[in-house]
């Protein structure tokens, strides 16, 4: 995604390439048409290559989102299906990492008040 930046920065480059033409014997050889056009083509083929690359990364990060959400739903289904079977305070159900009735903390109640 080309920020506003790049692309002012491009149209200024752009913008040089006539009046660059006329002076161009007054100028250093480094400062030629020539020159100018070699830099704005390397600028623009790198940003180019910078979206691209960022076009990949959203969509590795999309499928890994994806992938993250289906590896929790699979653990949660897998929960469930042996808490069903065994029991919410089985061995079993601990060792796929549910957390065993017995070792919750019990919740404390508060006495109630006479008034």
């Amino acid at each position: 995604m080309a920020s506003k930046t790049d692309d002012k920065l491009v149209a200024e480059l752009k913008a040089l390439k006539e009046p660059l033409g006329k002076l161009e014997k007054k100028l250093p050889a480094d400062l030629r048409a020539n020159a100018l056009k070699g830099v704005t083509d390397t600028f623009e083929r790198t940003r180019n290559e910078i979206d691209r690359i960022d076009q990949q990364w959203t969509v590795a990060m999309n499928a890994k989102q994806s992938a993250a959400k289906a590896a929790r739903e699979l653990i949660k289904r897998v929960r469930a299906s042996v808490k069903g079977a065994f029991g919410d305070d089985s061995d079993e159900y601990e060792l796929v990492g549910g957390t065993r009735a017995s070792e919750r903390k019990r919740p404390v109640r508060k006495p109630k008040t006479s008034g």
